[in-house]
């Protein structure tokens, strides 16, 4: 298959995610789009990037200090339990704001999409 049929598959996964949308008829061409595009893994295959360094370039990104394990398992007393989640596609399960979405815009196929939950390369995701 084309790199652009490639492309139009996983913009198929993702709408059976949730993780985009379609955007509406009368809102195309407004907004902030950015480049979707495939790129090679290391190990073989293709990676969708969503070209988000643009929109990053007029976001205001606040620092914050992640907490790592190796920081919390000092405070633990004897006896007290933790657990550890790797949750398979994270970002998907933070949504998006409604009123933000026209700022994550992009085209594959003529057809104008939106993500409804979180992207890889925005700036202030965690």
């Amino acid at each position: 298959p084309s790199h652009e049929q490639l492309l139009y598959q996983e913009v198929q996964a993702l709408l059976e995610l949730g993780a985009v949308e379609e955007v509406p008829q009368e809102f195309r061409g407004k907004g902030f789009y950015s480049r979707y595009f495939l790129v090679p893994k290391a190990k073989g295959g293709l990676q969708p990037i969503l070209d988000l360094r643009n929109l990053n370039k007029y976001i205001v990104n606040l620092k914050f200090h992640m907490v790592s394990l190796a920081t919390i398992i000092p405070s633990l007393d004897p006896g007290d339990w933790y657990a550890a989640l790797d949750m398979k596609d994270a970002y998907f399960h933070i949504s998006i704001t409604p009123a933000h979405r026209r700022f994550l815009r992009f085209v594959v196929c003529k057809t104008h999409y939106q993500f409804t939950a979180l992207p890889f390369g925005l700036c202030t995701a965690p």
